[in-house]
Formats: C-alpha cells, structure tokens, sequence
C-alpha cells in the first residue's frame, strides 16, 4: 500500500476501523483481533515512511470514541486492551507482537483518550475513582500489563527497541493518563 494513499485516507480508515472494533460483540474477539491487526499495519507503515505526525494528528483532533455501551459491545478502551492482550498472548507470531510492542504508544494513547470520553460523556469524573470504571475494565487492564512484562523484563534482550519502547509506553500511560483518570 503506497504510503500517500494512506495518508489521504487515515482519518476515514481509523475511524472506520474503531467503528468495527467497537461493534464486534464480546463473543466475536475475533473481529476485534483482526481490526487492531490492521489499525497496527496501518500504524507501522505511517512509521516506516516517517508520518507518525499523521497518526498524533489523527489522534489529537479526529478520534472520537463511542462509548454507549450498547448489548454485548464494549468500549473502545476495553476491547482495545482486550485485543492487544490477545495479540500479545499469540507467541505463534513474533512479528506482530514485535510491531505492537515497537509502536504501543498509539495504542495507550488512544485507550487514554477513550478512557477520558468515557468518564466526560457518562459524567463520571465526579465520582470515586475505584467506581469510575468498571470491574471488567480493571481486569483487562491488569491482563493487558501481565501480557506486556514478559516483554519487558524477559525478552529486552532480544528485542531491545520494542522493550524499550513499549516500557516508555506503557510508563507513560500509567503515570499520566490512566492514574489520573482512575
């Protein structure tokens, strides 16, 4: 895929793409799979041609989250985590994992910006933190950081950049943004 033609049409493909990701019914993970699995392509190829400019771009002022939970579907934030921790657990395709580690920050980026819409469109940000979110959120949260020490701690060796990159990731998600909204 040329790189230009991404770039013409990242807003509509990442929406469109979150849309499907959101929709998917929790018995259909598949699907959410899948849709990170092409939001990651899309993510690594603005990288490689050097147009992650694009992809803050798109985050800063296209990103808007649908967070009515309607019938099985869920947040963005939590099947979000929930998809990259199944990409995570898939040790059958480093490649991936490796890419998702390398470019998590966009990842954490959106789940934090979600989380945000989440708490200002349910007016949430008055309450207790333990009951801004759901149990459910907090327990793939901690599957999503028990998936990522492995990599971190283990396998920093072995893939140095996307160790240190998703540390500083996932550093940055916990300090600033999820603690603050928690």
């Amino acid at each position: 895929m040329e790189a230009q033609v991404i770039i013409k049409f990242l807003p509509t493909v990442l929406v469109q793409l979150f849309e499907v990701l959101t929709t998917a019914t929790k018995e259909a993970q598949e699907i959410a799979v899948n849709s990170t699995r092409v939001i990651l392509h899309v993510v690594s190829r603005c990288h490689e041609e050097g147009l992650e400019n694009y992809l803050h771009s798109f985050l800063k002022y296209v990103f808007v989250t649908n967070n009515q939970v309607s019938g099985n579907s869920g947040t963005t934030h939590e099947v979000l985590a929930t998809a990259v921790t199944a990409i995570l657990k898939q040790t059958a395709d480093f490649n991936t994992s490796n890419k998702l580690l390398k470019y998590s920050w966009f990842f954490f980026e959106t789940m934090a910006k979600s989380m945000a819409q989440y708490l200002q469109e349910g007016n949430r940000i008055k309450m207790p933190r333990a009951q801004r979110f759901p149990d459910s959120f907090h327990q793939v949260l901690q599957s999503l950081l028990l998936s990522i020490m492995p990599h971190i701690t283990i396998r920093h060796v072995e893939i140095t950049e996307e160790a240190r990159c998703v540390n500083l990731s996932l550093a940055g998600f916990i300090k600033t943004k999820a603690w603050s909204l928690r």
